[in-house]
């Protein structure tokens, strides 16, 4: 059965927004509880609950990722509506690494490696793909400091 191209842009929208529901839980969830712990216990204990929903929302983001990547298009609007649900699917997943509960900002310059390239005539997106990036560079400087001796 043929899909209709409006059924296959529904379906391209909610690929896209599985990992920001598994995201956003997280980060309200997170944001709630971690005030109300009572000790480094109980904040642990959150800090992992957290983390199995990031990781859930981070494997959605990434679906949707790969999928754009397999499925081509040649629509100059499907186009388009790619990038912005891809540049959110980044975003998200940016934070995601940035996260106290996670703490893996090394993953975010690799994330936005080609941003200059893919976002040329988007330079918001860019600005704000960089700002992300910042927190790694303070260990890259030192890793590359320590290699060199």
């Amino acid at each position: 059965a043929k899909v209709s191209p409006s059924a296959e842009q529904l379906y391209e929208l909610a690929l896209s927004r599985v990992g920001f529901c598994y995201y956003s839980f997280a980060r309200t969830h997170y944001a709630e509880q971690i005030r109300n712990a009572k000790d480094d216990a109980a904040k642990e204990a959150i800090k992992k609950d957290v983390r199995q929903h990031f990781d859930k929302g981070t494997k959605g983001f990434n679906v949707y990722l790969d999928y754009i990547k397999k499925e081509k298009t040649f629509d100059k609007a499907q186009e388009d509506e790619r990038k912005e649900l891809q540049y959110g699917c980044m975003d998200c997943l940016a934070h995601i690494y940035l996260h106290p509960a996670v703490k893996t900002p090394e993953k975010v310059h690799e994330l936005f490696k080609d941003i200059d390239v893919t976002y040329a005539d988007k330079p918001e997106k860019i600005s704000k793909a960089w700002t992300l990036t910042a927190p790694s560079i303070p260990d890259r400087v030192a890793a590359s400091r320590f290699a060199r001796g």
